[in-house]
């Protein structure tokens, strides 16, 4: 009565005609709408702190890595490494070796024509080489010529009556191509076994002559090849190489028709070769002995 009157709040007393906005809503719509600026500031505020504190997490985790995790890693990765075996030396140890060669040679086996000869060594115990070829020399090219290297084999390439006006100078042996093949160990578990009983021939009875002793136009050369093995060819060919001593002083081409088992075979050559002497000769089979078509019983 004889104080001063208070002020109502008129918005406590606020009721929604219609039901649908309630003296609630209203004072929290109006509670946002003070103090909206001051929440948008807050939440970008929080924003920021957990930005700069992913950021810093982020940055202290590479330095950590950089100083301790990197010589970690490194560590590890070369520990791996060496406990991994090396698969290209595997792969290589199962490669064939190449082929080894000797110096070419030639010998004159008649006048005005010559024989190119070199050594050739498989030293793979499970492939087999098909090897083509030629020579050169001041002046011209061989012929090319194709030979089955054996696993295992020491034997001669040769290119045998080329012509020629002089001794052939500057020579020179070719490889044109070599392919090879795996010898399947399905098919064959051992082939060094597998060739020794094959691979068997052996030469006795050599004798040489000279053509003033027989009356003929060139010297002559006898000796006897044995097929020492069980196995039967059809049409072998063999490489001769003439020998004195230690020395090759020259070579021919033979073929010795269905050649049988444990059976000789006597062999007389003529070499028109003026300074040739032989007092030893070595048989080369040339016979591919995993080809079912050069046994007569298969």
């Amino acid at each position: 009565m004889f104080g001063k009157n208070k002020t109502k709040n008129t918005l406590s007393q606020y009721v929604d005609p219609v039901g649908g906005f309630s003296n609630r809503d209203l004072r929290l719509g109006t509670w946002y709408v003070q103090h909206k600026d001051r929440l948008r500031a807050f939440f970008v505020l929080c924003f920021m702190l957990f930005d700069i504190a992913l950021l810093g997490y982020g940055c202290w985790g590479w330095v950590e890595y950089a100083v301790v995790g990197y010589g970690q890693d490194q560590r590890m990765f070369a520990g791996q490494i060496a406990e991994f075996e090396d698969y290209s030396l595997q792969q290589r140890r199962y490669m064939a070796r190449p082929l080894q060669f000797s110096a070419p040679t030639v010998f004159q086996s008649g006048e005005g024509v010559y024989d190119f000869v070199i050594d050739v060594e498989n030293t793979n115990d499970r492939w087999l080489a098909r090897v083509r070829y030629q020579f050169s020399y001041g002046g011209g090219v061989t012929t090319e010529q194709e030979l089955v290297v054996m696993p295992g084999v020491r034997q001669p390439l040769a290119v045998l009556g080329v012509s020629l006006g002089v001794r052939p100078s500057a020579v020179r042996f070719h490889v044109v191509s070599v392919s090879w093949s795996r010898i399947d160990p399905h098919l064959v578990f051992d082939v060094p076994a597998y060739l020794t009983e094959r691979h068997i021939f052996s030469v006795s009875s050599t004798t040489f002559s000279y053509a003033a002793e027989q009356g003929t136009a060139g010297n002559g050369v006898m000796f006897m090849v044995t097929n020492d093995s069980v196995f039967s060819y059809w049409t072998p060919q063999f490489y001769v190489s003439f020998e004195d001593g230690n020395a090759r002083t020259g070579i021919a081409l033979i073929t010795i028709d269905e050649f049988l088992a444990m059976t000789s075979r006597d062999v007389a050559l003529s070499l028109f070769a003026t300074d040739i002497y032989v007092s030893e000769v070595t048989v080369y089979p040339l016979v591919n002995f995993f080809d079912a078509d050069e046994y007569m019983n298969r």
